[in-house]
């Protein structure tokens, strides 16, 4: 038992011995769509911030970093009978956007495709902090009394109260590094609570497509 641990922190510290640091800046655009039905399809975002990975020999390496992104969704031409009258009727409209710092934590593989190329795959577990969010809309109130009239006023959702600063998830990733740039192909799923009245669910999917440059660190 005493061979196999000594061995194995033999391997960690080999591993240690040839392990490198590289930060790696990113921007891209990106994409959400919310898991719930009845709500409009995906919404364009963007990606910004840097992935900073340990790489090990053999092609794994441990990758997180800091990311800005948002998430959003908006629901639209909502008519419901008032229960007043048969001509009567309500519509609304609104919208948001959640602005977020997101960090991963994924286990990273590559492999080297082509000289100074390689391809790589990661997947993890993220988490995410809520910076701010905005919402907007308008709700159209109309009853058909024989000359006909309306309302128009400005309508927040209260959907947007309460809501959890606090989001976490799973990111998938693929890329390709050639002479240092990158281009990477992310997926991740929003599995948090929304709120204290909803449970543990789907609630996002976002695509993103990032560019970015990678500065080796240390030896």
């Amino acid at each position: 038992m005493k061979k196999v641990l000594l061995l194995a922190l033999l391997l960690v510290s080999v591993s240690a011995t040839h392990a490198q640091w590289s930060i790696t800046p990113e921007a891209g655009l990106a994409t959400s769509k919310y898991a719930n039905a009845g709500y409009d399809s995906w919404k364009p975002s963007v990606k910004i911030g840097a992935a900073l990975e340990y790489d090990f020999t053999g092609g794994f390496a441990l990758q997180s970093g800091l990311y800005y992104t948002s998430r959003g969704s908006s629901y639209v031409s909502l008519r419901i009978d008032d229960g007043i009258s048969d001509n009567g009727y309500y519509s609304a409209s609104y919208a948001w956007n959640r602005h977020y710092l997101q960090m991963p934590l994924m286990a990273k593989f590559s492999w080297e495709i082509a000289d100074d190329v390689r391809l790589s795959a990661a997947a993890g577990p993220y988490a995410a902090l809520e910076l701010c969010k905005d919402t907007s809309g308008t709700i159209y109130y109309s009853r058909d009394n024989g000359y006909g009239y309306g309302v128009s006023y400005g309508y927040y959702p209260q959907s947007s109260n309460g809501l959890s600063k606090f989001d976490w998830g799973a990111s998938l990733a693929v890329g390709v590094e050639a002479r240092r740039w990158t281009t990477t192909l992310g997926y991740d799923v929003s599995l948090g609570r929304e709120s204290d009245w909803t449970s543990t669910d789907i609630n996002y999917h976002t695509i993103s497509l990032s560019v970015g440059y990678k500065f080796k660190l240390g030896k």
